[in-house]
């Protein structure tokens, strides 16, 4: 039996974390979640194989995707993401005991035992960097760990595993687990030109052309005006099998009011979007505020 730890995905290329909510769903048979960003467990609670030696734990899943959002430079933002891999996020907390260490973490799939994520820089991912809820380590006892799993494989015996003991996820995780990533397409639109002190309404439609539920993973960088290159927006997010989803991530505002002239005419801002396999980008216009 082997643990498999993958190392830096920060390369630059087209997400983390990043962003995840982490409260806790209720029961959903079909695997589909909710459009939230968190997939829905059906039971959280710890089934140990025998009496635990160490820390007893609970755990719930807050997103299975096929990438994750990284922070690619130090002002802009990634998808990465290994080839026939795919990204288990599970919320864990101990409930009695001492709690284990993070590398005692492994999570059982396809016969095999595999460990949690690491990267070599502290920020890579950009969950780590923007979201407020911390990695899981044995000195809180709580927090989010990501497995990188094969990216289909058999579910039986499933699990998340600590000094002999289960945590099972719900049936429509393992039945995700198992099965391929749907197609998602993409399609996305930004004004054509906005005010001075004003934030465009990027948009964004993602449908599933599956017969499963799969997770959309995207990064939304900006360039210009007066900015070289900054983080925008990041989203991770759970279509359903044939659905749309369609949102409009929050993002800054261009420039101040009044920071420019009439005289100086407008300039523009360019939104890239990078999602696993693809990347676009779009041009807007900023006009000086009246």
């Amino acid at each position: 039996m082997r643990r498999r730890h993958l190392l830096a995905l920060c390369g630059a290329g087209l997400a983390g974390l990043a962003g995840c909510a982490s409260d806790q769903p209720t029961d959903d048979p079909s695997g589909a979640g909710r459009s939230d960003g968190v997939d829905s467990p059906d039971d959280t609670a710890t089934t140990p194989d025998r009496t635990p030696p160490a820390g007893s734990l609970a755990a719930s899943v807050l997103a299975l995707q096929p990438a994750v959002v990284t922070l690619a430079t130090p002002d802009s933002l990634g998808v990465s993401g290994e080839p026939d891999t795919q990204y288990l996020f599970l919320s864990v907390a101990v409930t009695a005991g001492d709690p284990p260490p993070r590398s005692a973490l492994t999570f059982r799939f396809d016969g095999d035992e595999y460990g949690p994520l690491e990267t070599e820089e502290p920020t890579a991912f950009w969950r780590r960097y923007h979201d407020e809820p911390s990695r899981y380590d044995a000195d809180s006892g709580e927090g989010w760990v990501c497995f990188p799993l094969p990216a289909t494989g058999a579910s039986e015996g499933a699990g998340l595993t600590w000094s002999g003991n289960v945590w099972v996820p719900p049936p429509g995780v393992r039945a995700r687990l198992a099965a391929e990533s749907p197609s998602l397409s993409v399609s996305w639109s930004v004004p054509g030109s906005v005010e001075a002190g004003s934030a465009p309404a990027v948009k964004i439609s993602v449908t599933n052309e599956g017969e499963r539920a799969g997770r959309f993973v995207g990064a939304l960088n900006r360039s210009g005006p007066r900015v070289a290159y900054a983080p925008a927006a990041s989203d991770s997010r759970l279509v359903p099998a044939g659905g749309t989803e369609t949102w409009t991530p929050e993002t800054d505002t261009l420039g101040d009011a009044g920071e420019w002239s009439e005289t100086d005419g407008p300039t523009e801002a360019t939104y890239h979007l990078h999602w696993p396999g693809n990347r676009a980008q779009q041009r807007i216009a900023v006009l000086p505020a009246d």
